[in-house]
């Protein structure tokens, strides 16, 4: 969905696990780009809404 201009967010996002890797980070975005990851952006929403980054998400 976001391309290149989401690998930000995903870091920035994904900066809150506590094993944050930046260059493992940096391969699981590549692969989801691709199609390769077993989620998709939804997936990515719930997250930063889940850690406040976003507001909640209405379904």
């Amino acid at each position: 969905m976001f391309d290149e201009e989401g690998r930000a967010l995903f870091h920035k996002v994904s900066s809150f696990y506590s094993n944050y890797d930046y260059d493992e980070t940096d391969s699981e975005y590549s692969a989801m780009i691709v199609g390769q990851y077993r989620y998709n952006s939804d997936r990515l929403f719930e997250i930063a809404a889940k850690y406040g980054l976003i507001p909640p998400i209405k379904k």
